[in-house]
Formats: C-alpha cells, structure tokens, sequence
C-alpha cells in the first residue's frame, strides 16, 4: 500500500488527509461515500516532483495506491498503474484531466479528478463528503488555485500561512501530528502571524532578485521574462510587462545537474501546462512545471537593459 503525492504544501496536505483518512465510515450517517475501505495509515509515502528523474516502484497486482496531486508522466506509466493496482486517484491538473479524457482505465479510478479545487480540498471532500473543509486546508488550498480574489485574505492569511508552513516543512512521512492539529484547528492562527513577517521579507527578496536577475528569453516561440531563482510567479510582479512577456520562467539548477523550470502565464492563451506536458512535465494552465538535462534544451536567454528591456 502507498500514498504518491506532489511534493509541495497541496501534495503534502492531500497525502496527510489521505494518510489519515481511516477505514470507511458505516451507517445509515454516511450515505454515498464511495473510497475502498482500506486504513492508510500504514501505506508507504513517496514524494513526486516533475522536475525530478522520478521512477516508480513495482507495484503488486491489486496493490491499493493513492495517487495524490500528481500522475506519473508520461501518462502511459499512469493507464499501466491504473490496471495494475486499485487505484484511488486525487488530482486537479489540466494535465491529468487531459489524460483522463483519453484513457477509460483513468476515467475508472476512484477517487475526484476536477479543476475546480487544489488537491488537498479535493482529498477533503472525497474522505470527509460531510465535513466542513478545516481552515488551514482551505488556504493552502487556495494559494495553490492561486485565488488571490480577495487581496487582503491573500497578504494576510494565505500566503503568511504558506510560507508558514514550508519553513516546518510539514512532511507527511515525518510531520504526520503536525498535519493532524493543522487539520484540527491547533495553532493555525500563529503560524499566520508567524508567516507574516516572512512574507514581507519575501517580497523584499523577490523584488531585489528580480532587478538583478530578470533575463528575456523564448521557450517554444513564446516571449518569455525569466529568472535563475527558486520560486514562483510573484517573483517577477515588479519587472512583468504583460505587452512584451508572454509567460515567466523560474529555472534552476538541481543537485543531479539537470534543470527544473517552473511555469507561469497569466495569460488566458497561454496553456503552461501543455508546454510543460510536451517536455515531460505537467500541472495547472496557468502555472507547471518539467525538468532538463541542459537548460539551452529548454531557454534561449537575453539579459535586459537597466531599463527593463532586452537589447536588440
């Protein structure tokens, strides 16, 4: 029995819901609830990222398997584990639904597949139908679905407790308890204040690295505004200019040596995830990622001009 999930605060939260989630209630209390009535408290975790050389361990014929946040790319790997185990499968990538709609093995996976939500209030909903989703859970869940709707719920609890969280690094193999009181309520309020004074030095950081790092750029006949950092979209707000950048690029360089690329495009014609898709990777259209061996595989750079603009 194992529990594969995308290793960033979604895929950690989904994984520990997962983890938690227990045997299937029984009753005439808990109509319509439709997972295999398994205890995975025992299973096996094992973290994913597109960016990584992933391979996944040989599986048993009718191995229960939850895949959480993700799929194995490329989606061959996902129909062979979907016939070959009993799959529980919890995911809100373009990239997965896409491959969904091809494969009727995928389409016969429990579990939810849908866009609508980030993972970890998918997971929620799929073991706890009747439930409230607990607050921690939602922000997360709405950093990820980047729902930055309403500003001030943006600044001053969804991103101070994201950031919270990383700096725990909250991983579902060894930080279990810690998901438990987050899922409970216990403490969440300061790790918001906490992560609010990370966040303003965040922005700090994000703004002096983008001046000195920005790069234009193309990545498959897109115009790009890129950055040799970790992280993702905000690092680029103080240099994007919506009228000469199609999609941000922030790549960096792993310790096997190959590159990871994360991308992100506010941009309605602009599907990040199938770019991503085509070089291996995967995730949502406005924001994914994949991995290279070199990164002139992947970006043609051009430093800017102190005045923001590439040279001619």
């Amino acid at each position: 029995m194992r529990i594969i999930y995308h290793d960033d605060n979604d895929g950690r939260a989904a994984a520990a819901i997962t983890a938690l989630a227990g045997p299937r209630p029984s009753g005439p209390d808990t109509p319509g609830l439709n997972w295999p009535n398994l205890d995975w408290s025992g299973a096996d975790l094992l973290p994913m990222d597109y960016s990584d050389d992933w391979t996944m361990p040989p599986v048993s014929p009718g191995e229960a398997v939850a895949v959480v946040d993700c799929m194995l790319e490329p989606a061959a790997e996902m129909v062979a584990l979907a016939t070959t185990a009993s799959l529980t499968w919890i995911d809100h990538h373009a990239s997965s639904i896409r491959a969904q709609e091809l494969s009727p093995a995928l389409r016969g996976a429990t579990g939810i597949r849908s866009d609508e939500w980030a993972a970890c209030e998918l997971a929620w909903q799929y073991f706890h139908p009747h439930e409230p989703v607990p607050r921690a859970i939602s922000l997360l869940g709405r950093y990820d679905r980047w729902d930055r709707g309403d500003t001030e719920a943006w600044h001053e609890q969804i991103m101070p407790l994201q950031l919270a969280v990383l700096s725990l690094g909250a991983d579902p193999r060894t930080d279990l308890d810690l998901w438990r009181r987050l899922i409970a309520g216990e403490g969440v309020d300061d790790l918001v204040q906490a992560g609010r004074h990370i966040w303003r030095y965040r922005q700090l950081q994000n703004g002096l690295a983008a001046r000195r790092q920005a790069l234009e750029a193309r990545l498959d006949g897109w115009r790009a505004l890129a950055i040799n950092a970790a992280g993702d979209s905000q690092l680029f707000e103080s240099v994007w200019d919506p009228q000469r950048h199609d999609l941000m690029v922030a790549y960096s360089q792993m310790a096997d040596r190959r590159w990871s690329f994360g991308l992100y495009s506010p941009k309605p014609e602009v599907d990040v995830s199938a770019i991503a898709e085509a070089r291996g990777g995967g995730g949502h259209r406005d924001a994914a990622g994949f991995g290279a061996d070199h990164l002139e595989d992947a970006l043609e750079l051009r430093p800017l001009t102190p005045e923001g603009r590439a040279p001619e």
